[in-house]
């Protein structure tokens, strides 16, 4: 963290982490066997954010832009196969994904008692490579098909991407 003065302030932050993979996407079929993922990899992850604070006696605020990249992550997802008519697992490996975006937060006082409420964020959050996918059936270890998912380039599941809000308070 930078101060500037007593009302400005810039900061910044960083991490690199390796993170196991979690028991549930490594185990397959728990249900029916004591089988794993072949060559499980550990996930890397690197992340930056920087940004500006504002702290004064009528208005705070504060703008952040990040960057966070994950790579090799593994999900494994069991479900029906109406084809074979067995419960299946779903795997897929070496998934890489990048989070990017900017968030700002404004509060001020504007008149006798009212105050103004403002808070953004834009993201862009991808896949960025096209992992593995492999099908099992619950009772049987070899693969039913090994595929690429052309995932690269879409779009995350993982809630909005773009929110904003405003809003007046009066004590």
């Amino acid at each position: 963290t930078y101060k500037l003065n007593g009302k400005n302030y810039f900061f910044a932050n960083g991490l690199y982490e390796t993170r196991a993979p979690y028991y549930n996407n490594v185990l397959v079929s728990t249900r029916t066997r004591n089988a794993v993922v072949k060559d499980p990899t550990s996930t890397e992850i690197i992340s930056v954010e920087g940004g500006y604070i504002l702290r004064d006696a009528n208005w705070k605020g504060r703008l952040v832009g990040f960057y966070t990249t994950t790579k090799d992550e593994i999900t494994t997802t069991n479900l029906f196969n109406d084809i074979t008519n067995e419960m299946t697992t779903m795997i897929l490996k070496g998934i890489n994904k990048e989070y990017k975006g900017i968030e700002l937060g404004v509060e001020g006082k504007l008149y006798k008692g009212w105050k103004v409420l403002v808070a953004a964020s834009i993201g862009d959050y991808t896949y960025t490579n096209r992992p593995t996918m492999y099908f099992l059936n619950d009772n049987n270890e070899n693969p039913i098909t090994e595929d690429t998912v052309y995932f690269k380039g879409l779009h995350l599941a993982s809630g909005p991407q773009n929110a904003g809000t405003l809003g007046f308070q009066y004590n």
